[in-house]
């Protein structure tokens, strides 16, 4: 059995390390597209807003402070079905600025979906505007947001996504989650520079109306993921997805408060995958959690047998050493800070996060706000 996990370790360690290899070559790719020209057309910014009355009002203002032109920007926040005083701080805020849309739960019937794909789908049949930007109504943006996502709209492109961050809550908990949550984006962004997105950035993306219609939305299938709309697009213009390495791109969003949220939200992220269709992306996800799960059991297995401890603790090294220097990268695009020392805390729950987060992903309902979503 040893040399069996030995074999198997060497072999799925390497081509993990090729992946990491990968990213960094995909990150440096999707920095160097970075537009050099500015262009103000005019767009319509879509917030799907589901019992967020703790948090719509601010991620509106932050909206409605952008550098970009007031009378070029449409704002469309999609009630879903909430239950608290939602609703009415956003007819509050539409009171007071023309700019705001308020569209409710009562219209949502005829599209036939559910969740955050019913939200958007609803929203852009209402926008006017060509260009349509996407984010949470738990998140914060920066002045230079909207122009920042824009300005990667090149002629080809039909997709924009941009990085989140998730903000620090003073705790250590909440440190290690925002490093983790970084780790994604700068996965997500690497495989978009390579021309092979496979992660979509839910509360920060744009995408050219036209082209969502064209492709049918999220189509009849009911995929409840924002993932849907990525593939269509892809598949529709393949290379004309792109990621803003851009700081001004960041959408900023709190970090869970609780374990208990923690792990709902990244087993939530942890169902999408499923329902990838395109071989590469199931061979990608089914190799990363081979590794893991491999690795798992070998470290397991290193504290008996003392001959597996020499590859054991080479994978660890070589492990910490990729995944800091791809963080690190990222990092320096988006001007972004990564401390050693919480890296170095959270690599030792890294691996059996992996592997039961990822496990669970697969055998949990998915809940969200009340909400049980189907696969």
């Amino acid at each position: 059995m040893i040399p069996a996990i030995s074999a198997l370790l060497l072999i799925f360690a390497s081509l993990y390390f090729i992946f990491l290899a990968r990213i960094r070559h995909g990150l440096a790719r999707a920095a160097a597209a970075r537009p050099l020209l500015h262009h103000t057309p005019t767009v319509s910014i879509i917030v799907a807003a589901r019992n967020e009355e703790q948090h719509i009002e601010e991620c509106i203002q932050s909206i409605l402070l952008q550098d970009y032109p007031s009378e070029l920007m449409e704002i469309i926040v999609v009630d879903d079905s909430s239950s608290d005083t939602t609703r009415a701080r956003i007819r509050s805020l539409a009171a007071e600025d023309p700019r705001i849309m308020l569209v409710v739960e009562d219209s949502m019937n005829a599209i036939r979906r559910e969740g955050k794909p019913q939200a958007l789908t609803l929203g852009v049949y209402h926008a006017q505007h060509e260009i349509v930007l996407v984010t949470d109504a738990d998140c914060i943006v920066s002045a230079a947001w909207v122009q920042s996502i824009v300005a990667g709209f090149a002629h080809s492109t039909t997709m924009v996504m941009g990085p989140v961050v998730e903000q620090r809550q003073g705790s250590f908990f909440s440190a290690l989650q925002g490093l983790e949550a970084f780790g994604i984006v700068v996965v997500t962004a690497g495989l978009v520079g390579l021309r092979q997105p496979l992660i979509c950035i839910g509360a920060n993306f744009a995408f050219r109306r036209s082209t969502f219609l064209q492709v049918d939305g999220f189509g009849s299938d009911h995929e409840p993921w924002v993932e849907s709309i990525m593939k269509r697009i892809d598949k529709k213009n393949p290379g004309g997805v792109r990621f803003s390495m851009d700081q001004e791109s960041i959408v900023y969003t709190r970090a869970p408060s609780s374990v208990r949220e923690f792990f709902g939200r990244r087993i939530r992220w942890g169902a999408v995958k499923p329902h990838y269709k395109q071989i590469w992306g199931l061979a990608k996800l089914t190799m990363l959690y081979v590794f893991f799960l491999v690795f798992l059991l070998a470290s397991i297995l290193a504290l008996h047998f003392a001959e597996l401890r020499p590859l054991v603790a080479s994978v660890w090294f070589f492990k910490l050493l990729f995944e800091f220097q791809t963080l690190v990268i990222g990092a320096t695009y988006l001007r972004q800070r990564i401390s050693f020392g919480q890296f170095l805390v959270a690599e030792l729950f890294h691996v059996p996060y992996i592997v039961i987060v990822g496990a669970l992903a697969q055998l949990l309902p998915v809940r969200w706000k009340g909400r049980t979503i189907s696969r």
